[in-house]
């Protein structure tokens, strides 16, 4: 009988056969490749998806520099049409409106920074007084300037395609002396199709206003001050003198100007050719010669100064009657009344200044009324005529702009203005007597010399002439001269500026052109379309 252990080492053991082991090994195998693939395909997605993004984001930096570059590429096109348009408004300006260049211009009624445009108090909205579309005209302007009009404020450009618009002018300074204009303008590049606006630029340059003697160039000698010696509405010269190249001018604001022809054949009106066509309009017969140019046209005139209200002593005016003999007016060095309550003295920083009222003024024979500007000048006001004749006159040995004969203002009588041959004053300075060194000012007065004192001066171009009825200046509304005589007004060359300096700018009157020099400063800027 065998053990149970014997029958179990009998029972043939459960083995695997070698097909079995293999399949076995694939399995196992599958079932890694199987775990492996699970972990590859995220990857793989994970790193596509970065590789995808990153494209993306390189593709959107191409296209955002694309974009910048031709931004950037428009941008720099508006700047271009503004600067182009700059050039052009300010070569318009030089050429055809220069008289412009003392006026300004704003699109949108406000004109920023520091300037001299005047701003007006009556309108509700903010606007300007003397502008491009109403300007102020200078005190005169050359005869062959342009005093209408105004250079265009907007253009149009092609490559590349945009336009332009002149935003504002503004003007610093005076019509004497010259100034600064800035001038901004805004330039827009559109699409080609001129329907949109795909940039805009804003550039802004400031320059000098000089300015200039008509028919000279900037900084060339000048021959004439365009000062007017002889300003009157209506001018009779007969056989009267105006001595002076420099100022020796006459300026008929009511004359009718000729139609100027070129006698010299050369294709250009000049300034001795208009002088001598416009001799008749001024009645200026063959014994009559004038030493500087001969103007026709508007001009602006200050008021005439009048005793200042401000002076508060005991003065009153009086005749200064030179038929009972010399008289003799004093220049005060100190504040106050004097020469016989006819004058008062005022000082006005470093100087003292002595108003004088005048009623009439009559003398004859070899009477004379002496002014002694030794310290300080001496203003008149006349309220009434100056009759002299014979020898009698005015003896002033001072220089010109230290006595002024002030009359009555325009507007004393409606018939001033209205009336062309209406005189409210009649003044007659004696040409007998030695020349006075005086300037006169009557806007509604008739003024002539009586005579002539036979002291003449040989040139008329001289501005040293010693000589001369009257040394100095006259405006007044009508100069009446007699065809006989060969009275003459002598024009200091320095007497314009020294008007000027005594009387302040508003005596700047001239007859002058401007121009623009340089470039003070220029800045750009975008502006989003």
């Amino acid at each position: 009988m065998q053990s149970k252990s014997e029958k179990f080492k009998q029972q043939p053991r459960t083995t695997i056969s070698g097909h079995a082991k293999h399949a076995q090994i694939i399995w196992r195998r599958l079932e890694n490749t199987s775990e492996s693939n699970g972990f590859a395909l995220p990857l793989v997605l994970i790193v596509g998806l970065i590789m995808t993004v990153g494209g993306f984001a390189l593709l959107a930096r191409s296209f955002g520099g694309l974009i910048g570059s031709q931004r950037l590429e428009q941008a720099r096109q508006a700047r271009a049409i503004a600067e182009s348009g700059i050039a052009q408004t300010i070569e318009s300006l030089n050429s055809n409106y220069r008289y412009l260049l003392i006026n300004c211009y704003s699109k949108n009624g406000s004109i920023p920074g520091n300037h001299s445009c005047i701003e007006d108090e009556d309108s509700d909205t903010i606007s300007y007084e003397c502008t491009w579309d109403q300007p102020c005209i200078p005190s005169s302007i050359c005869p062959d300037a342009t005093s209408s009009g105004k250079p265009d404020i907007a253009g149009i450009t092609s490559n590349p395609s945009g336009d332009y618009e002149v935003d504002y002018y503004a003007y610093s300074g005076t019509q004497y002396y010259g100034g600064t204009g800035t001038l901004r303008v805004i330039g827009h590049r559109k699409s080609n199709d001129k329907t949109r606006i795909l940039a805009s630029a804003v550039v802004e340059t400031s320059f000098d206003i000089k300015p200039k003697p008509c028919d000279n160039t900037y900084g060339s000698p000048a021959t004439n001050s365009g000062f007017p010696a002889l300003l009157a509405s209506t001018v009779t010269m007969g056989g009267n003198d105006v001595i002076g190249q420099t100022s020796g001018n006459i300026l008929c604001t009511k004359c009718t100007t000729p139609t100027y022809t070129d006698t010299n054949a050369d294709g250009i009106i000049d300034s001795d050719e208009r002088t001598k066509q416009n001799e008749p309009a001024i009645s200026c017969n063959t014994q009559c010669d004038v030493g500087g140019e001969i103007f026709i046209g508007d001009i602006d005139i200050p008021p005439v100064p009048e005793f200042p209200s401000k002076l508060i002593g005991n003065t009153e005016y009086t005749n200064i009657d030179l038929q009972t003999g010399d008289t003799t007016i004093t220049a005060g060095n100190t504040a106050g009344v004097n020469n016989n309550n006819r004058c008062e003295t005022e000082k006005e920083g470093n100087i003292f200044i002595t108003h004088c009222k005048v009623s009439n003024i009559i003398g004859s024979g070899k009477r004379v009324l002496n002014v002694d500007t030794s310290n300080g000048p001496v203003n008149l006001y006349i309220q009434g005529n100056i009759t002299l004749s014979g020898k009698s006159g005015i003896i002033h040995n001072g220089s010109a702009e230290d006595l002024s004969l002030f009359g009555l203002p325009a507007s004393s009588d409606d018939s001033c203005s209205t009336d062309d041959s209406f005189t409210l004053q009649d003044i007659k300075i004696s040409g007998g007597a030695s020349g006075s060194n005086m300037f006169i000012f009557f806007p509604c007065g008739d003024v002539g010399i009586n005579g002539g004192s036979k002291n003449n001066c040989d040139v008329a171009e001289d501005d040293n002439c010693a000589g001369g009825d009257i040394r100095g200046a006259v405006w007044s509304k009508s100069w009446t001269g007699s065809s006989g005589n060969q009275a003459q007004l002598v024009v200091p060359p320095d007497l314009p500026s020294e008007l000027v300096r005594r009387n302040g700018t508003s005596f700047a009157t001239s007859i002058q052109d401007y121009i623009s020099l340089g470039v003070n400063s220029w800045f750009s800027f975008d502006r989003e379309p």
